[in-house]
């Protein structure tokens, strides 16, 4: 039997985004194929001087965990004060980590594939090729292909070297695919996208009216909800003008809901106090993943004014769950809800997207999945790269 060994950057208290993406990948890769899948998740700590410094709590450090029976064994980096000085002073790479990432390389002895996610598991990756002539690939997510290499020349330099040596790169959208031929045109990447849970499902009728009941809402009013970080990258500082302005233009019974926090959270609730009646919201801050399926159920539209996307999953679980949705036209987000359905970010987004949300309200939208965005059309093309790199 063939060993792939999985790695990522993760974090035990943060279970979502590529966290969940890495586990499906896994589950839905053993249904189809005979591997061993070992699963290696890579988290930084403080050491007590960057504790001092970042003023971070100390960390317990277990060496596994299992998740959705899947055992995953955590791999614990020190974050090293000479390495950020060395990176943000002398503009030169990560002596510590690199030789951390070195140091655990040879621990993938015996296996037949390494893959790994984004920039800080692809050097590890990338390493236990050289050093054990593993063939290996990379799944590039978001940010770490999309933003990061644009705002640091080293970053960009290591990002264009991990890039060329890969076996085969994996982009979660076609748009994140051709960022990356932007930045080495010589590297192989194909799409590889994420897709929903199987918990992300439309709700019978009796269920959905039981939940809105419990949630108090009446048959007539409807929902339009934002799900995600409450930060500027997801420009929810918008969010009360777009609700304001979906409330002035449609008239009917609403309701509007935000779930997540972040460092916005406070500014958006002060100005929904301004813009709307107390009656017309409600913040929901941080769910238990758990929650999400049954919000998604009692909403009628999603929105997303994101600044930048490499393929938001939230979209495709809104659409998963019979949720419409509205969103800016960034990275890969029209590869999920239609172009029709994305706004150009400019200085009519609030106007436009407002406006599509009422219409959307009007007149149900019937949004559906493309066929790749799929965990089983995914598992199917991953493995088909893997056995040509097994044989």
């Amino acid at each position: 039997m063939k060993r792939i060994a999985v790695i990522f950057e993760g974090r035990i208290d943060q279970r979502m985004g590529v966290f969940n993406a890495v586990i499906n990948r896994v589950r839905y890769l053993q249904a189809i194929a005979p591997y061993r899948v070992d699963v290696y998740m890579i988290q930084v700590y403080d050491g007590w001087l960057m504790r001092l410094l970042r003023r971070t709590p100390k960390t317990i450090r277990p060496t596994t965990f299992v998740e959705q029976g899947i055992n995953i064994k955590l791999l614990w980096h020190k974050r090293s004060l000479a390495d950020s000085l060395r990176h943000r002073l002398l503009k030169r790479p990560p002596r510590h980590f690199l030789r951390w990432c070195s140091d655990m390389a040879w621990k993938l002895r015996g296996y037949d594939l390494v893959t790994a996610h984004d920039r800080l598991a692809a050097h590890m990756a990338a390493l236990a090729g050289n050093q054990l002539s593993i063939p290996h690939f990379i799944t590039w997510h978001g940010g770490s292909i999309n933003t990061e290499p644009f705002h640091d020349k080293l970053v960009m330099q290591s990002t264009r070297q991990l890039l060329a040596g890969a076996r085969c790169n994996f982009g979660v959208s076609n748009a994140l695919c051709h960022v990356a031929r932007q930045i080495e045109p010589s590297c192989a990447i194909v799409p590889l996208y994420n897709g929903a849970s199987s918990d992300f499902h439309p709700y019978t009728t009796a269920q959905r009216k039981a939940l809105r009941q419990r949630f108090g809402l009446n048959d007539d009013t409807r929902v339009v909800i934002f799900v995600g970080r409450l930060d500027d990258d997801k420009k929810v500082f918008l969010l009360p003008d777009i609700f304001h302005s979906i409330k002035e233009a449609y008239g009917g019974q609403l309701v509007f809901w935000t779930v997540g926090d972040g460092p916005l959270a406070g500014t958006v609730a002060q100005s929904l106090a301004k813009r709307l009646n107390a009656d017309d919201y409600k913040m929901w801050g941080k769910q238990d993943p758990s929650v999400i399926p049954d919000l998604l159920n009692c909403a009628d539209v999603l929105v997303l004014p994101s600044r930048m996307e490499g393929l938001p999953l939230v979209a495709i679980e809104a659409i998963a769950c019979g949720c419409n949705v509205v969103a800016t036209r960034v990275g890969g987000t029209p590869e999920v809800v239609g172009e029709d359905n994305t706004i150009t970010v400019d200085n009519d987004l609030v106007h436009n997207m407002a406006q599509r949300v009422v219409t959307m309200l009007q007149h149900h939208v019937e949004q559906s999945l493309p066929p790749a965005i799929d965990w089983k059309a995914t598992a199917q093309t991953e493995n088909e790269h893997y056995l040509q790199a097994l044989t």
